[in-house]
């Protein structure tokens, strides 16, 4: 009985839009990977009538069945099906993800753009934080750009008069456009970056000529913001289809930077009326991982912080000696049986990297069971 009711808490509405393993669902199998995408109700206490609530879940294969779950209404009903949260993105959607992936790989539109680093963010797990709205934001940076903020920023400070800088704000503003000066487009055209002198005249004349007063006007960053609902501490970001209803993985592609590219992933969590980082996870890509050659999504740790994330990258470059468009698909392992060490980059990565994984879910943690 007290299983029972510790399920109650949840209503028959709030367990839709929910990742969960599910027990005895289907003939064969323990727990089942499934999506909760809609609720109905039997009839309720209408005419005396006191009918299990139905829910629809999404499973392998994209299938649709409906199940009895163990919500509030069902608390009384014998063969409802207990469930718990699931912390890592469904198998079926990671297929799905890769698949949708591999196909968009092979049309030269997106492969003869230049180089590109692809990069699917499905999960979080073990966050420090309550239930509630976390939001990823994810960019790409020059891997020596930092250097050249660094740099430029005390340079900047000395000219604040010039660019009318009030005192109190001088080292912020300095800070702001010492950075904007390390992502324009300027700065990676150069063939050895911009110097000190050259970054002083980059933003006198955005700030004096252009008349722009915004960092970020002047130089975007190249930025994602994706968003989700924690509970226990973990959360998978997917997406509704609007045509077809279904949870989809989104992959995001970024431009690769010609002076080495850089992937900064911030966790922002919601307490309050105030947004708070909680982890981070910041990579040199360049040596890290072969380019065009496949790795299976998994989980990596986060820094700054507690917890991980499930996340697949894929370092495009048509323009690579490694670039062969019959194994653009392939993975590391793939790649060494069909081709000679001879033929490899001298400079190549490891053929495997420690994050690629098995994608199997993790047993659930007690913070995350709901029965």
């Amino acid at each position: 009985m007290a299983t029972h009711l510790l399920a109650s808490h949840l209503t028959a509405k709030e367990v839709v839009g929910r990742f969960v393993l599910v027990a005895g669902l289907e003939a064969g199998e323990a727990e089942t990977e499934a999506y909760v995408s809609a609720w109905k109700s039997g009839g309720g206490l209408l005419f005396g009538r006191n009918d299990p609530i139905v829910h629809t879940l999404v499973v392998s294969g994209f299938r649709t069945v409906d199940a009895e779950l163990l919500c509030d209404k069902n608390v009384r009903l014998p063969t409802a099906l207990k469930f718990h949260h699931l912390e890592a993105a469904p198998r079926f959607l990671v297929r799905a993800e890769k698949a949708a992936a591999d196909v968009a790989r092979t049309r030269w539109g997106e492969r003869g753009g230049g180089a590109q680093l692809e990069v699917t963010l499905f999960a979080l797990r073990g966050l420090p934080c309550d239930d509630g709205p976390v939001q990823i934001i994810a960019r790409t940076l020059c891997a020596t750009a930092e250097p050249f903020a660094k740099a430029l920023k005390p340079a900047l400070a000395e000219i604040a008069p010039e660019l009318d800088w009030p005192s109190v704000t001088a080292d912020a503003s300095a800070g702001a456009w010492a950075r904007a000066a390390a992502r324009s487009p300027e700065f990676f055209a150069a063939a050895d970056g911009l110097s000190v002198a050259a970054g002083l005249a980059w933003v006198r004349r955005k700030i004096l000529d252009e008349r722009i007063r915004n960092p970020e006007k002047a130089a975007p960053k190249n930025k994602v913001k994706v968003h989700g609902t924690a509970r226990g501490g973990a959360v998978v970001f997917s997406e509704l289809d609007r045509a077809t209803g279904l949870p989809a993985i989104v992959r995001r592609v970024f431009d690769a930077k010609p002076k080495g590219t850089r992937l900064k992933v911030h966790v922002k969590v919601r307490r309050g009326k105030e947004t708070t980082n909680v982890a981070k996870l910041d990579l040199v890509i360049d040596g890290l991982i072969e380019r065009n050659t496949m790795y299976a999504a998994g989980w990596i740790p986060l820094a700054g912080g507690q917890g991980e994330i499930q996340q697949r990258m894929y370092y495009l470059d048509p323009f690579d000696p490694a670039f062969d468009g019959d194994l653009v698909n392939a993975s590391a392992a793939d790649k060494a049986a069909r081709l000679s060490e001879s033929a490899r980059p001298p400079d190549a990565a490891p053929a495997a990297w420690a994050y690629a994984v098995d994608v199997a879910p993790a047993a659930p943690s007690p913070s995350s069971a709901l029965s």
